[in-house]
């Protein structure tokens, strides 16, 4: 019956071991997803999690009628900042915006660095008026960190859908940027 018994252990041992690999695997394959959703200077979401995240809540949004504005956001000192001091000079502006733009969204926001000095901000369930308070109080708040930014925002029209509404804030932003100049 010893030998059984071993016979017994051994095996049990064999499928827990197993069992522990698997779940690390698991965990690993986890972490890699969320890091390949997320920008390595901000830990801000990324691209490719900014285009998932817009495509879930066009479909939220077509399902429960609710309301979403997207802002857009672009630097207009990194390549000043860049030239001048240096690129880890650059990557702190960019820290710096992410920190701000972090603490003025909601935990419910989605916030990404979309591109280089290019950012994205994904609201939903705010009207006219209460975006235009969430631009105005971005905008405060990169102004006391001194950081220069032009944003643009837009609202999501039923009809034309949220990709329309990031293509209307983008180009409201770019108009932002040319009143500033």
């Amino acid at each position: 019956e010893q030998s059984l018994i071993e016979l017994l252990g051994d095996l049990l041992s064999q499928i827990l071991q197993t069992e522990l690999r698997e779940i690390e695997q698991t965990r690993k394959n986890e972490r890699l997803q969320a890091e390949a959703l997320r920008d390595p200077l901000t830990g801000l979401y990324n691209r490719r999690a900014w285009d998932q995240f817009l495509l879930a809540e066009e479909e939220r949004c077509q399902f429960y009628g609710h309301h979403a504005t997207v802002f857009m956001l672009d630097l207009n000192d990194l390549k000043f900042m860049n030239d001048a001091h240096g690129h880890a000079a650059g990557d702190e502006l960019i820290r710096q915006t992410a920190t701000v733009l972090t603490e003025s969204c909601r935990n419910t926001d989605i916030i990404a660095r979309i591109g280089g000095d290019e950012f994205a901000i994904l609201t939903v369930e705010n009207d006219f008026e209460s975006s235009q308070a969430h631009l105005e109080r971005i905008m405060q708040n990169l102004n006391t960190k001194q950081i220069s930014a032009a944003i643009g925002f837009a609202l999501r029209d039923p009809s034309d859908g949220i990709l329309a509404t990031c293509l209307q804030a983008d180009k409201n932003m770019y108009q932002d940027k040319l009143n500033r100049h």
